[in-house]
Order: C-alpha cells, then sequence, then structure tokens
C-alpha cells in the first residue's frame, strides 16, 4: 500500500505537469494567466511549492489559485467563465456533462476530466457520539450537492449498513456568501 505522503507527491507532480504542459516560452509580454478553482486543502501544495519557486513563470504562466466553497459554485463559476481550470472530483463533470448537476445551468458539453490523481481521500465525519453507521439514524446529514456521486456515495453507505430511506434526512451544505 502506498504512503499518503506519497499519493500527495503523485498526484501533485500530475497537477503541476498538466499546468506546465499546457504553457508554451514565455512571450515578451508576461507570462499567461490561468485561474485554478480548488477545494481548500493540502493536497493543493504542488501548486502552492511550484508558485513559491516560480515553475510556473519560467514557463510562461501565471497561476492564481481560487477556493470554491463547494462544488455547486464551482461548477458555475466554471460554466460562468469565471476560472480557467477547476479541480473537482469526476462526479461533479460526468453530472454536469449530462445535466444533472444541482446547479439549474443545464448540460455542459464543454467540461471534461483531462486527468485523475488520486485514489480516495474523502471521509465520512460525524459528531463524536457516533461511534458507528447506524447512529446516524434519524440526524440530518450534509453533502455539498444532491445530485453529485459523494451523495450517492453516502446513501449507499448508510443503506449498506443498514438505513434506508427515511432513517435520516440528508440536506446540501449552503456554503456562506
Amino acid at each position: 500500500m502506498k504512503s499518503p505522503r506519497l499519493r500527495l507527491f503523485r498526484r501533485a507532480a500530475l497537477l503541476v505537469g498538466a499546468l506546465l504542459a499546457f504553457t508554451r516560452s514565455a512571450p515578451a509580454q508576461g507570462p499567461s494567466e490561468v485561474t485554478v478553482n480548488v477545494f481548500p486543502g493540502g493536497f493543493n501544495w504542488g501548486i502552492y511549492v511550484a508558485q513559491e519557486r516560480g515553475l510556473f513563470e519560467k514557463n510562461g504562466i501565471r497561476v492564481t489559485v481560487q477556493a470554491t466553497p463547494g462544488s455547486v459554485a464551482q461548477m458555475t463559476g466554471l460554466a460562468e467563465g469565471k476560472f480557467d481550470i477547476a479541480m473537482t472530483a469526476v462526479d461533479n463533470i460526468v453530472a454536469y456533462v449530462e445535466g444533472q448537476g444541482e446547479a439549474p445551468i443545464g448540460p455542459q458539453p464543454e467540461f471534461f476530466a483531462f486527468m485523475g490523481s488520486d485514489t480516495g481521500f474523502l471521509s465520512l465525519v460525524t459528531a463524536s457520539d457516533v461511534k458507528a453507521i447506524a447512529d446516524l439514524k434519524g440526524r440530518t446529514l450534509s453533502v455539498d450537492a444532491l445530485t453529485t456521486g459523494y451523495a450517492f456515495v453516502l446513501l449507499d453507505i448508510l443503506r449498506r449498513s443498514g438505513l434506508a430511506d427515511g432513517d435520516y434526512t440528508i440536506a446540501a451544505a449552503m456554503a456562506p456568501k
């Protein structure tokens, strides 16, 4: 089994490599601007290291990192052209290409995934008094969007653990604006 540090390094290396692959030599007028929208977290450290060391600018690109409050804001912003690249999970791409995303922006045939980078870094996080999945019965659970893959994974985990529809409530988390 690979260490988490090695997985993080590989993910960061893939991202840095992908960003550099989309650049050309630095033009005389200055570097091209690219805004990358990310979910906040340590898995973005490769971008920060590359920025600090000037690796992007040496290759003709200036990268601005923008944090997203959730997948709805991220996919809506991507559709509106507010940034160039969204570091997201592939379930968001599939949902929005098919017109099944949480935000009412319709099908997004221009969205595409150009690389994958990890084997899953998500965890089910609960209050300290929840010791087993069965303890979630009667509670309200939150996901960032109701119609993308992670919500479906949560529902499957609950079902496989013996909880049925109606044993809990699911709510979409709304990030502060």
